[in-house]
């Protein structure tokens, strides 16, 4: 889904995120757009940390 097109307050659908409309270019989806520190998106972060999570069978735990 476009940046665009995301909903920032389920109160009031028109309203948009602090930054505004002010994404970069490269930024398609917010898949890409949650990078973690080693640059990393965000999904493969959560896919591996829940695969890990059933092959040792523990909780995951999102911070």
């Amino acid at each position: 889904m476009p940046p665009a097109l995301v909903g920032w307050d389920l109160e009031n659908r028109g309203s948009k995120p602090p930054w505004g409309d002010k994404i970069a270019p490269h930024i398609a989806s917010l898949a890409n757009y949650f990078v973690s520190s080693n640059g990393r998106e965000v999904f493969e972060v959560l896919e591996n940390a829940l695969a890990a999570s059933a092959e040792q069978q523990q909780d995951a735990v999102v911070h």
